[in-house]
């Protein structure tokens, strides 16, 4: 069985592969959203985890979350503007990581509409 990595802090090897994922994912993000021959986003994480970390470091579903709102939601923005949908998919095959990524991915959604963010053209699937 492989190590759980979310029972831990994140090593340093680990938190610099999520700040590259990062990195990628803010970067192409705009490309499709401002593409007009581009009307649905999707988004697949495949191994998603519980989301974070036992610290609270995000993982890379909250990680693809942060960054599709942007600094100062701005992606939400131009996402409504340009009449977009980003839809997200988190898989997660073991029952305690999949229970907390559900709880992680509401609270995360529940913080960003009380942040007055347009989560409307917002949806994900776990």
């Amino acid at each position: 069985m492989a190590k759980d990595i979310n029972k831990d802090k994140f090593s340093e090897g680990t938190k610099l592969k999520l700040e590259i994922f990062a990195e990628c994912f803010r970067e192409w993000l705009p490309v499709f959203i401002h593409n007009p021959y581009i009307k649905d986003l999707f988004v697949y994480d495949f191994f998603a985890g519980s989301g974070k970390d036992a610290e609270g470091t995000l993982g890379s579903p909250l990680i693809l979350l942060n960054e599709a709102r942007g600094d100062n939601r701005k992606y939400c923005e131009q996402v409504l503007k340009n009449n977009k949908k980003v839809c997200f998919a988190f898989n997660e095959k073991e029952k305690p990581k999949y229970d907390t990524l559900v709880s992680n991915v509401k609270d995360f959604m529940v913080t960003c509409k009380e942040n007055n963010c347009k989560t409307i053209n917002c949806k994900y699937m776990i």
